[in-house]
């Protein structure tokens, strides 16, 4: 997927901030449930299409943020719609999850596909740990 050129995306998503998985929303099947265990995961939108997927995050801890802890990723805003692409590895195999943007207001951002959603909430960064640029 080729990384975001188009401006507008800053609307919705905030380069100065972070991103918290909140809640994931099971909707495959009749019943749509709330998963009950879910791994905290932190999305980090960079100004340059890209963006990085992080597993720890620390707010006293600078290097918490590097991009080199982060799972790569890119982000294309086009006629209206919002795609984050990332890369994943699991012993079956590895390769690119592609994710909507499904619904976003100046608190969260909700992505996902026709079987699930994710919800992320903003998260106020310090200032010191703006410092990053990832190399991908």
């Amino acid at each position: 997927m080729k990384r975001n050129t188009n401006n507008e995306v800053y609307k919705i998503i905030d380069t100065t901030k972070i991103y918290k998985l909140a809640s994931v929303l099971n909707i495959e099947g009749k019943d749509s449930t709330y998963l009950k265990e879910i791994n905290t995961y932190f999305l980090k939108f960079y100004a340059d299409g890209k963006v990085g997927e992080f597993f720890y995050y620390d707010d006293i801890n600078l290097n918490s943020l590097n991009p080199k802890r982060a799972t790569m990723g890119v982000y294309r805003y086009s006629k209206g719609e919002l795609i984050i692409q990332t890369y994943f590895r699991s012993p079956q195999g590895s390769g690119f999850i592609k994710e909507r943007l499904k619904k976003h207001t100046a608190d969260f951002l909700e992505f996902g596909s026709e079987n699930y959603t994710c919800r992320y909430r903003k998260v106020d960064l310090p200032k010191e740990f703006l410092i990053y640029t990832p190399d991908w």
